[in-house]
């Protein structure tokens, strides 16, 4: 089990994911929409987390943090053994700036942060299928490449997830940006 960190989207960026998830869905062996999870951005992840000061401290977080733009630009793949396909978002400085700074908060709370997400290696993606077998990477591919990119859109928000190995994501916090600074 681990626990992650993620941005979500405003409605009309969110339903454009979940449209992508339903075309794919009687592709992919395990549709995205099936693991109880909303589209986002994985700032942080890790195994072992001090769940009570991490609550906290992302609440405090998210509080003195505005909400700001991001842009879905690019289809890729992470022909890793995760065989995960995403949309890639521009890097923006805003984006940057917000992902070092809670990273440092989260490492603080945090053993053995997932080095997908740590600076200098954490490539910001929304995740459109995972686990796909090479068999149904091109199929995929070309219902994700049917969809007009850019997609802009703007995070309202962050939440605190639990990702259990088998079963249901489960969202154990929700903090709007903004709501105190």
């Amino acid at each position: 089990m681990s626990y992650a960190t993620v941005l979500h989207f405003d409605p009309a960026t969110e339903d454009a994911v979940y449209a992508v998830w339903d075309a794919l869905a009687g592709v992919v062996d395990r549709p995205m929409g099936d693991i109880g999870v909303r589209p986002h951005v994985t700032l942080a992840d890790s195994d072992h987390v001090d769940l009570h000061a991490l609550e906290a401290a992302t609440a405090t977080f998210a509080a003195s943090t505005l909400p700001f733009r991001l842009t879905l630009s690019s289809v890729g793949l992470f022909s890793t053994a995760e065989g995960v396909l995403f949309f890639g978002v521009t890097v923006s400085r805003a984006l940057l700036e917000m992902h070092a700074e809670y990273s440092r908060i989260f490492s603080y709370h945090a053993r053995q942060p997932n080095a997908y997400y740590r600076l200098g290696a954490w490539v910001p993606h929304v995740t459109l299928a995972m686990g796909l077998p090479e068999a149904q990477v091109s199929e995929a591919l070309a219902i994700v490449r049917r969809v007009p990119l850019p997609i802009h859109g703007s995070v309202p928000e962050l939440s605190l997830v639990r990702v259990p190995d088998d079963g249901p994501v489960e969202t154990l916090g929700v903090f709007q940006l903004g709501r105190g600074g």
